[in-house]
């Protein structure tokens, strides 16, 4: 009998242990877009900002939740103090979860007349954001020297 429950067991680990078991899969071509940041903002429908979440409230839409922030900085689209964007902090579809009172740079893609975010574009915290920050002063300054010498 021992044999044969250590048989079982021995097939089943064999069998079953080495299934791969997916939470969130970004898509590739998705990812590339989202990284490359002057494509994102020169051609994404995006809003790109930095700041603090002042607020979450759930949505009636399955597991969405609306995120409240105050702006501090833009470098695509946030053209208010607040802004608000949608997140799915406890689905298995690659959702980010914000903390409220935490400082973000957020990376959100339209849909609808909504904006939305998740683990596949390149929102992070704020204080992991420095070099990317730098990277998207460098890219929106050199946008605007070139629209001064028209």
């Amino acid at each position: 009998m021992r044999i044969l429950i250590f048989a079982v067991c021995l097939y089943s680990l064999a069998h079953f242990g080495n299934t791969k078991v997916y939470g969130c899969e970004c898509i590739e071509k998705k990812l590339k877009q989202f990284y490359d940041l002057p494509n994102l903002i020169e051609k994404m429908e995006v809003v790109v900002f930095s700041g603090r979440v002042i607020q979450q409230v759930k949505s009636g839409d399955k597991d969405k939740t609306l995120i409240k922030f105050q702006v501090y900085d833009s470098w695509k689209n946030a053209t208010s103090h607040e802004l608000s964007v949608i997140a799915q902090p406890d689905s298995n579809s690659c959702g980010y979860d914000f903390k409220t009172g935490k400082a973000y740079l957020v990376v959100a893609y339209r849909v609808g007349d909504k904006y939305e975010t998740s683990l596949c574009t390149p929102t992070r915290e704020l204080s992991r954001s420095k070099k990317l920050m730098q990277e998207l002063d460098r890219i929106v300054q050199k946008k605007r020297i070139r629209t001064s010498h028209k």
